[in-house]
């Protein structure tokens, strides 16, 4: 093909790509007129015309609820061997500190999960709507009426529209990182109360924090999900080219709601149809992102001397599948893959999950472990992979013949393509046949680097200069402009490494014997290899890395076995 044709086609190429993205920041685009289910909700609540200002609901709060009884603020833990323990402050009744065992990073000591912004606190309790959340300065302390060893119950009364009201609250410490809340609402009057502020009885608020913003990294994101009883959505988007940024979103009666980053989640499943849920952006700095969870119930219309419960149930722990899975059938939606592909991605993904562990009880060492695992993988696919490379010793050896080909017909591309094909088919060599193992590695890679990247027990993992097997291999930060900030020894080894693989495999290419573009484009590969691979966690370019390292191995073997010739 004529060289400048190609660079022709290359230049529109890059040309239309431009024009195409310039289009989405530049054209302006028209909103779209239908709206899902939870955007509506959210401008119903934010344009309705009878809403109230916030000051007026605070002034309704602070005029209808009046706290009465009064205990004696102490802190007590409840816990469940050593997983998961709570810190309860009877002021407020609220989750002062909560902590997980520090197993699944490496340390031993615990895990503390709690919010960073002291304006909220976990199952934070207060009447009305979010918006009341700061009607009460200073949250009421509780009396507490029975305190076990995993169990702790605190009530409190209330005048609500001049009508005593008793609310109780107990949280269960559970197995399996579990723990359950339940609030009760008690009339202590033989008249009806109607407990309802701007449509909402009362609110409870959480914001669950698996990190600091010191500990934060772009490879460690934040992820809130909810399952509305169907499908798993999305809540709060960070916004780009395709997405509005969101900071604020409501959720109409949610079957669950999540809080997770890439090791640690936080489920909350209320038990009751009468909550809808409103996630709230309070904090955010780079990585970090703070995010609220408010559980608004619907009015409660108490009949005298009568009782109303509501009950939440929690998972804090870490994101592994086989500890979540079991709790609720639905969780298993947080560990899907798109449809299209989790039939055939998701058992790959099992089954290099359970052989990662299995080899993790014989190898002290996760990076050894990784090595082991690319050389099995490497052994599995090696009838293909010698196939491949079997194949491109051959094309080396077909060069002579294909020169001349090339040069006899070099005015003719169609006619010298057909008679290429026709040398191929009687020598019996595919020219991609370098190219299957490649592609049998595609699936293998994704699983995996979803593997490494939610993997909580390589948290911490170090090997050699790498401190963490979940995160890019940082040496030192560079504050150089146009390069990036962080010097990642790695990637650039393993882009070495792979250029020495493609020098060694070129020959399969006819068009490098002559320069020019087809060089350039095969020796580009690498290139783009380096900048996909720069911020991947170190673990899964550890594996890339090794699996080059055995190519080339394999394929000098191979380039020095005399008994492969043409027919």
């Amino acid at each position: 093909m004529d060289k400048s044709y190609e660079k022709r086609v290359i230049i529109v190429f890059i040309a239309s790509f431009v024009l195409l993205a310039a289009s989405f920041f530049l054209i302006p685009r028209q909103a779209p007129e239908e709206q899902d289910t939870e955007t509506a909700v959210v401008e119903e609540i934010e344009t309705k015309p009878d809403t109230k200002p916030a000051d007026t609901l605070v002034s309704e709060v602070k005029e209808n609820v009046r706290f009465v009884s009064r205990g004696r603020e102490e802190i007590f833990e409840i816990s469940y061997e050593d997983l998961i323990s709570l810190h309860i402050n009877s002021k407020g009744a609220v989750i002062e500190k909560l902590y997980i065992d520090g197993e699944w990073n490496q340390f031993t000591n615990a895990i503390e999960v709690s919010s960073a912004n002291e304006k909220v606190k976990n199952s934070d309790f207060y009447f009305g709507d979010f918006s009341a959340k700061d009607a009460i300065a200073d949250r009421p302390v509780y009396n507490v009426t029975e305190h076990t060893g995993n169990s702790i119950t605190l009530s409190a009364d209330f005048n609500i529209k001049n009508t005593p009201v008793r609310v109780i609250r107990t949280f269960t410490v559970q197995s399996n990182y579990q723990f359950e809340e339940t609030v009760t609402l008690r009339n202590l009057s033989s008249i009806p109360v109607n407990i309802s502020l701007n449509n909402k009885s009362f609110t409870i608020g959480q914001s669950f924090q698996f990190f600091t913003p010191e500990q934060a990294h772009p490879r460690n994101r934040f992820e809130s999900k909810y399952f509305d009883g169907e499908k798993l959505k999305d809540a709060i988007s960070r916004g780009g080219i395709f997405r509005k940024k969101v900071d604020n979103e409501v959720v109409g009666k949610p079957d669950w709601l999540s809080v997770a980053d890439s090791y640690f989640i936080a489920i909350i499943n209320p038990q009751t149809d009468t909550f809808s849920g409103r996630y709230s952006v309070l904090e955010e700095e780079n990585s970090y992102l703070e995010v609220e969870v408010s559980l608004e119930n619907s009015p409660v219309v108490l009949d005298g001397n009568s009782e109303e419960s509501f009950s939440l149930e929690y998972y804090v722990g870490p994101r592994k599948e086989s500890f979540i899975r079991d709790i609720d059938p639905s969780y298993r939606r947080l560990f899907s893959w798109p449809v299209v592909f989790n039939w055939f991605m998701k058992p790959i993904e099992w089954g290099l999950t359970w052989l990662m562990f299995a080899l993790s009880t014989f190898i002290g060492n996760w990076g050894l472990v990784i090595l082991v695992l690319a050389l099995i993988i490497k052994l599995v696919l090696s009838p293909l992979s010698i196939k491949g490379a079997i194949s491109i010793k051959r094309m080396n050896l077909l060069q002579p013949k294909m020169k001349q080909l090339q040069e006899k017909y070099k005015d003719n591309p169609q006619v010298m393509q057909q008679k290429l094909g026709e040398l191929y088919k009687k020598e019996g060599v595919n020219p991609l046949g370098g190219c299957w193992p490649m592609f049998l590695q595609i699936p293998v890679f994704f699983a995996l680097f979803r593997v490494l990247s939610h993997s909580v027990e390589l948290k911490g993992a170090r090997f050699l200069w790498i401190q963490d097997l979940t995160l890019p291999d940082t040496l030192f930060r560079m504050n150089i402009p146009i390069l990036p900030n962080e010097f990642n020894l790695l990637p650039i080894l393993m882009t070495g490494i792979q250029l020495v693989q493609t020098k060694l495999q070129s020959t399969r290419n006819p068009t490098m014997q002559a320069g020019g573009m087809g060089k350039w484009q095969t020796y580009l590969l690498p290139i783009m290899f380096l900048f996909l691979f720069w911020n991947m966690p170190s673990g899964l370019v550890l594996y890339w890395t090794i699996q080059n390292v055995y190519t080339i191995i394999e394929q000098s073997i191979i380039n020095q076995d005399k008994y492969i010739k043409l027919k």
